[in-house]
């Protein structure tokens, strides 16, 4: 995995706005249990690109395993309202069914 970023760095050296290299850097160190490098990759993602909607739905995972049910439910949110507006109504659903598990009383 790490040389897997290794690579993607390379490439963000080369290219520093390749978004699909941060959102799989943020995949990447967030498997391997480095919360805090991706969230930077993935915050850096949404700086050049603050309408992908899968990294607004990673962030908001990533919020989660944090432990930060808002702003996880800010990302959902977020998310959502981007699938809303591209018209993806399979993904605003998926959204939608997070939103709500994170609200719903324990």
């Amino acid at each position: 995995m790490s040389e897997a970023v290794a690579q993607w760095r390379e490439a963000l050296r080369i290219n520093p706005t390749y978004t699909e290299a941060l959102f799989n850097m943020g995949l990447a160190y967030s498997e391997m249990g480095d919360l805090d490098q991706a969230l930077a990759a993935y915050q850096q993602l949404l700086r050049i690109d603050s309408g992908m909607l899968q990294a607004h739905a990673s962030l908001a995972s990533l919020y989660e395993k944090r432990g930060d049910l808002s702003q996880a439910l800010a990302e959902f949110r977020q998310a959502a309202q981007i699938a809303t507006n591209q018209g993806n109504e399979a993904y605003r659903e998926q959204m939608e069914r997070e939103i709500a598990r994170l609200s719903s009383p324990v």
